[in-house]
């Protein structure tokens, strides 16, 4: 009698299983709503992959940097009372002002007429008290943005 499974037999129906379970994830996304047309967000998608798969490491590592397993860093022990913060002046600038970037959240202008300074922080915005800063006798926290 005749061996019904074999080994090619096994590939072929696997093959089979694989090849369904593929179309079945894949054919949502590729087409768009039902029509032929190709959806080119996947597209995009499945050309940006391999460069997003080459970037893990190096983003991998770069969040390293922030890592301290001892502190060794005297400044960031400096206890900063968070109502210094809320005391700053805080002041509308002119509607003339233009921000330019600084950096993730953070924005600067002056306005020429007065020559003030003006710093704007977006919510969510992350820092880290580094230390203090001595202005006109007054003393104010430095703090550095993380990006």
């Amino acid at each position: 009698m005749q061996n019904i499974v074999t080994t090619n037999r096994i590939k072929m129906v696997l093959v089979l299983l694989f090849t369904f379970f593929s179309v079945k994830l894949v054919a949502p996304n590729l087409f768009i709503a039902n029509t032929p047309r190709v959806n080119p967000l996947f597209i995009a998608n499945v050309i940006n992959t391999p460069a997003r798969i080459a970037a893990m490491p190096g983003k991998f590592l770069s969040s390293l940097s922030n890592f301290r397993l001892f502190n060794f860093n005297n400044e960031t022990n400096i206890k900063i009372d968070p109502k210094i913060i809320a005391n700053l002046k805080q002041k509308t600038p002119p509607a003339n002002v233009v921000f330019k970037y600084v950096s993730k959240g953070v924005s600067a202008a002056e306005d020429t007429a007065t020559g003030e300074k003006y710093i704007k922080v977006e919510a969510g915005t992350k820092y880290r008290v580094i230390g203090e800063i001595e202005i006109n006798g007054v003393k104010y926290p430095k703090i550095e943005f993380i990006k």
